[in-house]
C-alpha cells in the first residue's frame, strides 16, 4: 500500500510532467497549467479532510465499541451480584432463625459461583448478626448500619424503596 506521502509525491510528479508537456508544446499557457494546479490540489485537500475525519470517526466507533462491550459485562456481573444478593435476602427472609452455619453454607455456595464476592453479611434491623467468612470480619459483628456515617444514606434508600442500592 503507498503512503500518503509516496501517494502525494507521484501525484506532484505527474502533474508536473503533464504540464511541462503542454507547455513546451505550446498546447497550454504557464497560468491555464498554474490554475489546474490550484484546482487539483484544492480538491486533493477536501478529500484528504474527508479521509482524515473517516479515519477519526471509525477510530472513535471503534472505541465505542470496545466501551459498550466492557460496559455489556460490567452489567452482567452486577446483575448476577445483585441477583446472588436477593437471594440470599430471600433465603434469610424464609428461614428468620438462620444458624450462622447454615448463613455460611448458603454464602459458600454462593461465593462458588461468584468469584468477585469478597464477603456476605445479614444485618436483620439494621445491625450486622452473620458474616461470611469470619475470619477477619470479626468486627462488624453488632455494626448499626444506621449509625455508619458512610453507609448511612445508601442503608436508608435501600430500605426505603425495598429494592438494592449501588453504594
Amino acid at each position: 500500500m503507498i503512503s500518503n506521502a509516496s501517494l502525494y509525491l507521484l501525484l506532484i510528479a505527474a502533474l508536473s510532467g503533464c504540464a511541462l508537456y503542454l507547455v513546451l508544446r505550446h498546447q497550454l499557457s504557464a497560468w491555464a497549467c498554474l490554475l489546474v494546479f490550484v484546482c487539483v490540489f484544492s480538491v486533493q485537500i477536501v478529500f484528504e479532510q474527508s479521509y482524515v475525519n473517516n479515519a477519526r470517526q471509525r477510530a472513535e466507533l471503534a472505541r465505542t465499541g470496545e466501551l459498550n462491550f466492557v460496559a455489556q459485562r460490567l452489567m452482567g456481573q452486577l446483575g448476577s451480584h445483585l441477583a446472588a444478593a436477593e437471594g440470599l435476602a430471600a433465603y434469610i427472609a424464609s428461614n428468620p432463625d438462620l444458624s450462622q452455619a447454615e448463613f455460611d453454607a448458603f454464602a459458600q455456595a454462593i461465593f462458588s459461583r461468584h468469584d468477585f464476592l469478597i464477603n456476605l453479611a445479614a444485618a436483620p434491623d439494621l445491625v450486622i448478626d452473620k458474616v461470611c467468612p469470619l475470619a477477619g470480619n470479626q468486627a462488624v459483628l453488632g455494626l448499626d448500619d444506621l449509625k455508619s456515617p458512610c453507609q448511612r444514606d445508601a442503608v436508608l434508600r435501600a430500605r426505603d424503596a425495598r429494592e438494592a442500592v449501588l453504594a
